[in-house]
């Protein structure tokens, strides 16, 4: 169960204030992957990492405190990156794109990978919507060379030697900048 961009946004303008307020856990999932799952039924998203989901009062407050950080962060930067691995439209990144700009006033790229079953090497895109907002797309293979199935516990992973080929030209340059842009292959060097 992945959660819609629109969720992502819903939760930054609200400051996370109806994350997992509403919840209950997948109890099949819990028993079978050995790890307690849970669903936000009001924003239909997927928990499996954190263990204290059930007190909900102290788990809420550890995610706002995260939020009321990281919200800081980005309202400070210059230059934001949000990366995924979606296969939707390029319009509901832009909507997204558009409604983060609201709230954060430094150039923010969207980095996206998209798998492509037919693609073995990255094919790389960019768009610009306005001078403050990108999108820059990775289209690529992206499954884990043991597999996508549940009998892989590393399938989550998607295809490592690619992920790392694009990301190796990221960096984090200064402390209010979130994460810059993605470079073009041998654009630029770092020290």
């Amino acid at each position: 169960m992945g959660y819609t961009l629109e969720t992502a946004v819903h939760l930054y303008k609200t400051k996370f204030r109806d994350f997992f307020v509403e919840f209950a856990e997948e109890k099949d999932n819990s028993l079978k992957y050995n790890c307690r799952w849970f669903v936000d039924t009001k924003n239909d998203i997927l928990s499996m990492h954190y263990h204290d989901i059930d007190n909900s009062s102290s788990f809420r407050k550890k995610m706002q405190r995260r939020f009321a950080k990281i919200n800081r962060i980005l309202r400070a930067a210059k230059e934001i990156a949000f990366v995924s691995r979606r296969n939707e439209d390029i319009t509901a990144f832009e909507n997204f794109l558009l409604e983060m700009s609201k709230l954060y006033s430094g150039n923010i790229t969207y980095i996206n990978i998209r798998h492509n079953e037919n693609r073995e090497t990255i094919n790389r895109s960019e768009k610009i919507i306005t001078n403050k907002l990108k999108i820059i797309e990775h289209e690529f293979y992206d499954i884990h060379p043991d597999g996508e199935d549940e009998t892989n516990p590393q399938f989550w992973i998607g295809n490592q030697k690619l992920w790392d080929s694009v990301f190796k030209n990221i960096s984090i340059r200064r402390r209010y900048n979130f994460l810059t842009h993605l470079l073009h292959i041998n654009e630029r060097k770092y020290p």
